[in-house]
């Protein structure tokens, strides 16, 4: 075999063997964080579960908030990737499907009770705020791509991505602040319609610059 070929057959295995080790890191990151919360989960007790050496881990994920904020997004992430329609209808689509099953699980008192935590806790808002900003970089990068825009030099995508999301959390909140009475899937419809209206203007202004 010539050295290029070797090469050819070396580097798509070593890329293999990242993704399968990535993926192995993630899913061992929901199982701790469930079992044990975020608090107590910790980088060393992730890779002896995994198995693998705590430096290898460090190679993939450098921090803690890291590696929980990429678990947690992680479904999005996937789902973006395989979408068949553009960024702000699979969203949409998206934020309905969780909608629905927060409030037709126990009516919606396990997640309330989380919000509560949440709100409560330091380390938990730290991985809020880490979650939020994995998952408008995901929002951000599929947007620059339905707009054929550079996400890096253009603002637009990074705009809508932050519109998105915090149209999003602003539902929530507002359904966790009635104490779960308001319908969590009419209201998320409805906001992100009214936040595609202005979506669209806001496109419309941006091209016609």
């Amino acid at each position: 075999m010539s050295k290029s070929s070797e090469i050819k057959t070396i580097y798509p295995l070593r890329e293999k063997k990242r993704s399968n080790t990535r993926a192995v890191l993630i899913s061992t990151c929901d199982k701790l964080i469930s079992r044990d919360g975020y608090k107590n989960m910790t980088m060393q007790a992730v890779a002896d579960e995994a198995g693998i050496h705590v430096q290898t881990l460090y190679k993939h994920f450098p921090t803690k908030f890291d590696l929980a904020a990429t678990s947690s997004c992680e479904t999005l992430r996937n789902r973006m990737k395989n979408r068949h329609s553009d960024t702000l209808n699979e969203w949409k689509s998206y934020v309905i499907e969780k909608a629905s099953e927060i409030t037709e699980y126990d009516k919606g008192a396990l997640f309330l009770e989380t919000i509560d935590i949440t709100m409560s806790n330091e380390y938990s808002e730290q991985l809020t705020y880490a979650i939020a900003n994995e998952t408008i970089e995901i929002l951000t990068e599929n947007i620059a791509m339905d707009l054929s825009m550079d996400k890096s030099d253009d603002l637009l995508p990074k705009i809508i991505g932050n519109l998105l999301y915090t149209t999003s959390t602003h539902n929530t909140l507002s359904w966790h602040k009635s104490g779960g009475e308001k319908d969590l899937v009419k209201t998320t419809n409805d906001s992100l319609e009214e936040i595609f209206r202005l979506i669209n203007v806001l496109k419309a202004e941006y091209i016609l610059k």
